[in-house]
């Protein structure tokens, strides 16, 4: 069960990664992502 999980955390942890990395290549600067800085 454990390596089941954590096989499951880090294919989560990747989507996450490349959902940020497509993000972030569409605002690359932070002034876009936090407005408020």
């Amino acid at each position: 069960k454990e390596s089941e999980v954590s096989r499951t955390m880090s294919v989560l942890n990747h989507n996450i990664g490349s959902h940020v990395t497509s993000i972030k290549a569409y605002y690359p600067s932070d002034a876009n992502l936090c407005p408020d800085h």
